[in-house]
C-alpha cells in the first residue's frame, strides 16, 4: 500500500511525495517523516528527504527543516541501524 503526502512549498505549489517511513525519537521529543519525490531518480538512485513532522489539528501536519547538527547525527545513526538490521535478515 502506497502512502502519499502532499507538500506545499512557500510559493503555494503542491507536490506529491511517497512516504518511506515515519518514526519518533523520544530523546528529542519529535516525530519525523522520510519521503521521496518520483521525479528525483538519477542513475536508479532515489533522493530521500527527512523532515520534522509537526502535528496540527484535524489530521494536518507541517514539515519543518532539521537544522541542528546533533539532531542530524542522531537521525543518521538511527537510519544506519535500520539499514544494518534489514541486511541481517
Amino acid at each position: 500500500m502506497d502512502r502519499k503526502i502532499v507538500i506545499e512549498n512557500k510559493k503555494g505549489i503542491k507536490y506529491e511525495a511517497d512516504i518511506i517511513m515515519c518514526f519518533d525519537i523520544e530523546e528529542l521529543n519529535k516525530s519525523y517523516v522520510v519521503y521521496k519525490f518520483d521525479d528525483e531518480v538519477e542513475d536508479d538512485l532515489s533522493t530521500f528527504h527527512t523532515s520534522v513532522l509537526v502535528s496540527k489539528n484535524d489530521d494536518n501536519y507541517v514539515l519543518e527543516d532539521i537544522k541542528d547538527e546533533k539532531e542530524w547525527d542522531i537521525i543518521k545513526g538511527l537510519m544506519k541501524k535500520i539499514v544494518d538490521e534489514s541486511e541481517e535478515v
